[in-house]
C-alpha cells in the first residue's frame, strides 16, 4: 500500500546538473513551517517536495493528484490527475516494496491567498487520499 514517506514545504527546489548518474539532483532551498506573502490578499510562490513509498515505479504506473485548499476548505489549486511514469531505478531494484517509490517536487507559482489561516495540501494516489499537510499562511510582518 502506498504512503507518504515525507512531505515538505519550501521556498524553491532547484535542479543541479551532477557529474555522475543520476545526472540531475535537486536542491531544496529554505524549508518552511509557514508561508509569508508580502500582502494578503495577494499571490505568493513556493514549492513542495514529497516521496511516495510502497510503489514499484519500475513495473506500475499510477495516477497522482495534488490539491491545495484554503482555510474554509475551498479548492485553490489542483494538478488534476497526473500519470506517473514507469521508471527503472538500479539503486532500489532489490529493495523491499515498502522502500520503493517515487520522489516529487512541485512549484506552486503565483498562488492567490485571500485570507490568513491554515491552508492544506492533499495528496492522492489512484484517487486514494494518502495524506493532508497543513501550512499556516500569514502576511509578512516587518
Amino acid at each position: 500500500m502506498c504512503k507518504i514517506a515525507y512531505f515538505l514545504y519550501c521556498d524553491s527546489i532547484q535542479p543541479i546538473l551532477a557529474t555522475s548518474p543520476p545526472n540531475t539532483i535537486y536542491q531544496i532551498t529554505s524549508p518552511l513551517l509557514a508561508l509569508t506573502p508580502f500582502h494578503i490578499p495577494g499571490s505568493y510562490s513556493f514549492a513542495m517536495a514529497f516521496a511516495i513509498s510502497g510503489l514499484d515505479a519500475a513495473i506500475e504506473s499510477s495516477s497522482l493528484r495534488v490539491e491545495f485548499y484554503n482555510p474554509e476548505g475551498g479548492l485553490v489549486q489542483s494538478t488534476g490527475n497526473i500519470k506517473t511514469p514507469i521508471m527503472e531505478d538500479e539503486k532500489s531494484k532489490f529493495f523491499p516494496l515498502d522502500f520503493k517509490g517515487i520522489f516529487m517536487q512541485m512549484d506552486m507559482r503565483n498562488v492567490t491567498f485571500e485570507t490568513e489561516g491554515v491552508y492544506s495540501t492533499k495528496v492522492f494516489m489512484n484517487d486514494d487520499l494518502l495524506g493532508e499537510y497543513p501550512v499556516y499562511v500569514t502576511q509578512q510582518r516587518v
